[in-house]
Parts: structure tokens; sequence; C-alpha cells
């Protein structure tokens, strides 16, 4: 697991084109606001550690539960879609006591899910608009 120095929600929040997340966040029930917090944060990192390529979803609980204990949030198997193709990825996030910034972030980007398995695990490949 690569333990991260950098944590990003917290910035990424106080970003004007962001308030309407950083309003609705503390309307959330506690665990709701772990998980998405840990979620906003998930994706910056999986996008710094790819050299920028951006990650445009997310399913934590793809291939295994994620679970909160004691504060922290556990993505033992998810996946991320980047590029119209998912790929594995594990992590462990702790929010601060705050609950707007992240204190501790540890994860690993696995490889390429196989599309056969994206519909078995309701992984889709891309999102359409309704225009």
């Amino acid at each position: 697991m690569q333990e991260a120095t950098e944590f990003y929600a917290s910035d990424l929040l106080r970003r004007p084109e962001n308030a309407q997340v950083r309003e609705t966040l503390p309307l959330l029930a506690p665990d709701e606001r772990i998980v998405q917090l840990c979620n906003i944060e998930a994706l910056e990192q999986i996008r710094m550690a790819n050299g920028g390529r951006f990650p445009d979803s997310l399913d934590t609980s793809a291939f295994k539960d994620t679970e909160i204990s004691n504060g922290k949030l556990s993505a033992p198997l998810g996946a991320y879609r980047a590029d119209r193709k998912w790929y594995y990825v594990t992590f462990e996030c702790t929010p601060g006591s705050d609950r707007e910034s992240v204190i501790a972030f540890t994860f690993e980007l696995g490889d390429e899910v196989p599309q056969e398995l994206w519909e078995e695990h309701e992984l889709i490949p891309e999102d359409f608009d309704d225009d």
C-alpha cells in the first residue's frame, strides 16, 4: 500500500465550483459524510498517482464491501473508471475530527478489471447525458 503524504479533499471542497458539495456535506449522516469525503480524496489521490489521468467514477464496494470502523473507512477492493476502463483499487481513509479533511490515506492501484466482470459488478462503461 502506498501512503499519501499530501491530502486534497479539504482544498477541493474550498474551491468555488464545489460550493454545493461543501454545503451539502455537513447535512449528511456521519457515515455517509465519511464515505463522500473519502471518495473525494480517493479520486484525487488516484488522479495524482496516474500522472493526471482523470478517474471519472469510483465504486468503493464493487468487489468487497466498504467498512467504516472507529471513524475510518476501509475499501478492501473497489474499482475506479478512467479512459472508459475500470481498474481495481484498495484504500483506507481517515478523516480529520472536523470531517472536512483527511489526515491519513493509504491506497493501492490494481490492474484493469476484465470487461467480462463489468456487468456482474455493475461497472458501467460510461455515463450518458440525457440531452
